[in-house]
């Protein structure tokens, strides 16, 4: 099955990038506009009622996208990223592998400070305390110079269809 790609609405257009509004679930699918606060660019974004309100609304995310589509204010479209593949391993480089370093470091420092230097108690919880924050601090540097030498172009998400355009009187705003 292809990726349909995500759908979202046109918040604001700048150059060559939109500033652009996600439903992370199917709001948009099948819709006649039931939910026109859900669409309408105006309205705050919902999940933004506090800073401790846990229970919010996740449904949306904002960001921006290159407008691959000459979408306008108020359109509905759809985004995509470049590749997939890229987006799993970006994941991967930024939430799994610094955990497993800083458990790594965690591990790796006790064992160290006990077999090699014969420190005990606190000065272990010390050591693997240093040591994980050490692995930690490593993976993040090593990820920012994959990055770097790699570029970000693949993580840049794309406007590349717009499946309905804004009614004039919706996209002046």
């Amino acid at each position: 099955m292809a990726n349909k790609g995500m759908q979202g609405i046109v918040l604001d257009k700048f150059d060559q990038e939109v500033r652009i509004r996600i439903f992370r679930n199917n709001t948009c699918e099948d819709c006649d506009c039931v939910l026109k606060d859900a669409c309408d660019p105006d309205t705050p974004l919902q999940g933004r009622r506090g800073m401790f309100d846990i229970f919010g609304d996740r449904s949306a995310l904002e960001l921006n996208a290159i407008n691959r589509a000459q979408a306008e204010v108020g359109d509905r479209i759809v985004v995509r990223i470049k590749d997939e593949r890229s987006l799993v391993k970006g994941s991967f480089l930024v939430y799994m592998l610094p955990g497993i370093l800083f458990l790594a470091g965690l591990f790796g420092g006790g064992w160290l400070a006990t077999h090699s230097f014969g420190v005990t108690g606190d000065g272990e919880i010390l050591a693997q305390l240093g040591g994980g924050i050490l692995m930690l601090v490593l993976s993040f540097l090593f990820a920012k110079i994959l990055l770097l030498s790699k570029g970000t172009e693949a993580f840049i998400p794309e406007v590349t269809d717009i499946l309905r355009r804004a009614e004039p009187d919706q996209a002046a705003g």
